[in-house]
Formats: C-alpha cells, structure tokens, sequence
C-alpha cells in the first residue's frame, strides 16, 4: 500500500520555497522531492549525504538547472564520493558552492565536469573548518586542503572571486 501511494502521489505546489534544507536524505525523500514543483528554488542544503550518490542524480534532474546555491553538510559519505564535481556538473546555473572541507572530497573536475568546462556561473566557493573527529595525519590534511583550492582553477571557473574561509578550525 505504502509503494501505491507514493506512485499515485499528486504534485506539491510550492511557488514560494526559495531554500530547501534535507536533514536525512533517502530514495524515498528524494522520488517525493520530484513530485514538489518549486519554481523559485534556489539554495538547496543537504545536511546528510546517501551512501550512494547516484541516488542523488534524480534530484539534480528535477531542481539542477535552478539552483544558485548548494550546501554540503558534516556527512561522513559527503568524504567518499565526489558530490560536487557532480553538483557543478548538473546544476550549470550555480553561483556559490559551500562544505564542509575536512568532509568532503575535494571535486575532480576532469571526469564528469569536462563537457561544462568552463563554468561561468560559479562565483564563490565557500570553506567550512569544522573540526573531523577522525585522526588524520597533518600531511594528508594540508593535501586534501591543497586539491580543494587547486580544483578551481582560473581557466575552469573564470568568474570565480572568492573563496570565503568559515569557522574556528583555520
């Protein structure tokens, strides 16, 4: 009965949604997600990333092209996969990129990204410092930082200017 309702679902009006926060991201949340029409989404924040990414791929159909600002949270999965390599790939509008760096892998932009090359939209990447509970050794932390910063090179993304440092932890 619970799979019936979810197909025969009607769709979720709601003209005035401008940001969206998911706290727990699952399939099902996600297949209700694209049933919300949402034409002035703009800033979507997801505080906890799937253990398969690929589940996301639905949601960057669905909202992708309308979003100007994507939020990545203190996921531990957020560290496994290349999530925003994907995020500039499927949302080509997006002007700002925030996360958490000590848990998010840092973007690989020659696999996906290649075909958006360059980026002209993305003006601001944003960098989080919250303090990882797990034990990383001090050369590999200045390694991960490093390949965030070297991601972005001026060629791929001449319209960035910023990179704005959050946090205690810098």
């Amino acid at each position: 009965m619970f799979i019936t309702a979810l197909r025969q679902q009607s769709r979720l009006n709601l003209p005035a949604l401008q940001t969206l926060r998911l706290r727990a991201v699952n399939g099902i949340a996600i297949r209700q997600l694209c049933f919300w029409a949402t034409p002035i989404l703009k800033h979507l924040i997801l505080d906890d990333a799937p253990a398969d990414a690929e589940m996301l791929d639905t949601l960057w159909e669905s909202v992708g092209e309308q979003l100007h600002i994507v939020e990545h949270g203190r996921d531990e999965h957020f560290r496994l996969h290349d999530f925003l390599s994907t995020v500039l790939a499927a949302c080509p509008g997006v002007r700002e990129i925030n996360c958490r760096v000590l848990y998010t892998k840092a973007p690989c932009t020659n696999d996906k990204f290649s075909a958006m090359i360059p980026h002209t939209s993305l003006k601001r990447v944003g960098l989080h410092a919250v303090h990882c509970d797990s034990e990383v050794a001090p050369e590999s932390l200045w390694d991960h930082l490093r390949a965030h910063f070297n991601a972005y090179p001026r060629d791929a993304f001449p319209e960035l200017n910023d990179f704005a440092l959050y946090g205690e932890e810098w």
